[in-house]
Formats: C-alpha cells, sequence, structure tokens
C-alpha cells in the first residue's frame, strides 16, 4: 500500500535476474502510483479491497504459474549478486523440501541498528524464527501443501514458519536484503523491539490479530 517512492528500486532488482520474471503486486487499493510504477516494471498487479497481507500474499501465490515462490516485501531490496544465490539454494533443492530466508539488513547505519541486525541473526538462524522482511523462498509444490500464508492482517509470516518449522527445514541463504529503515526513525529499536515482542506475546496468549493489528498500526 502506496509504496510509489520504493517500488521501482526493488522492480530494478528483480530485472538482473537472467531471463524474465514472473512478478506479481498484490495491492491493497493503495491511493498513490504503485499500481501504475508496478504495471511500468513489467509487474501484473492486483488490487484487494482489505488491507490484509496474509490475504495479498496467499492470493499472490494462488495466481503465479512458477515452480518457485518468492514473496518480498515492497520496500526490500536485493543486493547485486543475488541471482547466483538463489539459483544455488533452487539447485540444491534436491532432497529434503527446505524454507530459505535472507540475512535481515536496514538501510541506515548506526549502533542501534547493527544491535537490531543482530538480534534478528540470532532469532532467525538460531530459533528459526526469520520473519517478512527477510524474504522467504519456496517451491510452490511445498507451500500448496503446507496450506500457505492465512488470511491475517498480522503476524502471517510469524504464524506460517511456526507451523512448519518441525516439520520442514529453514535455513538461511547467508546472503543480505535490506529493508527501509522507517520504521525505526519515528521511535527507538528498543521500543519497537519491546513493541514487537509484546504483540507476538499477547497473540500467544489469545488476544485477537484484529485487536492486535489495531494496536501495531495506533489504529482505534
Amino acid at each position: 500500500m502506496n509504496e510509489a517512492q520504493t517500488l521501482p528500486l526493488l522492480l530494478a532488482d528483480l530485472k538482473k535476474w537472467p531471463i524474465p520474471l514472473e512478478i506479481l503486486v498484490i495491492d491493497s487499493m493503495s491511493s498513490d502510483a504503485t499500481c501504475l510504477i508496478a504495471k511500468i516494471g513489467g509487474a501484473k498487479t492486483l488490487q484487494v479491497e482489505q488491507a490484509n497481507r496474509g490475504l495479498q500474499l496467499h492470493l499472490g501465490a494462488s495466481i503465479s504459474s512458477g515452480e518457485w515462490l518468492l514473496f518480498l516485501h515492497a520496500d526490500s531490496r536485493l543486493p547485486s549478486g543475488w541471482p547466483k544465490i538463489l539459483e544455488e539454494a533452487i539447485n540444491s533443492d534436491t532432497k529434503d523440501p527446505e524454507v530459505r530466508f535472507f540475512e535481515f539488513r536496514v538501510n541506515k547505519k548506526g549502533l542501534n541498528i547493527k544491535l537490531l541486525e543482530l538480534l534478528v541473526f540470532i532469532r532467525s538462524n538460531w530459533l528459526k524464527r526469520p520473519y517478512g522482511d527477510q524474504g522467504l523462498l519456496i517451491r510452490k509444490s511445498l507451500y500448496n501443501s503446507i496450506g500457505g500464508f492465512k488470511p491475517l492482517e498480522l503476524l502471517e509470516d510469524l504464524e506460517l514458519i511456526e507451523r512448519i518449522s518441525n516439520k520442514i527445514k529453514i535455513k538461511s541463504l547467508h546472503f543480505p536484503l535490506y529493508t527501509n529503515s522507517r520504521r525505526w526513525e519515528k521511535k527507538s529499536v528498543i521500543i519497537n523491539a519491546y513493541k514487537n515482542f509484546m504483540i507476538r506475546k499477547n497473540w500467544r496468549q489469545g488476544e485477537s490479530i484484529s485487536n492486535l493489528y489495531k494496536k501495531y498500526y495506533g489504529k482505534s
């Protein structure tokens, strides 16, 4: 939603794949030029009335015709060299099915950002809990067999990962994916980290996703 400023950069990164990609942008009724930019950049677009990340991700997967799915947030950036990394991962996925993720990076420097990146590294590599802003590479047949993303407004990535972590290998691509720093510019890393921790805790204790969504985005 309203990613006209960031989407062109990601589309340019995706153009580095050696053959044409099927790029799908699932938009929740943005009010800027997001859809126009997506179309100019060669992407197929689908608009949904409800701002629901889980629903949007699952719709994109359902209409994709590819054998592999790569889920990315619109404000992500792929450094040069990413096609080789994905190609190696895809070619190595011949025995046990795997889910792959990128290493979390923020497009901003600072000691607090380094601390954040370290904490995410521990969570995703040791605890096997990568989140959506780290991307997700998965074979479509595997995605379908596990039921895919649920239509959740929030925590759709954590719900999916927790559902499959005991059954499927979750491995790092050992390659960075940069996310926009805007989430950490208005509030400190510590405050945001605590807020996210409480959202996850309350979800596990049974609070509804709808209520958590309102708290997360400050909606009444």
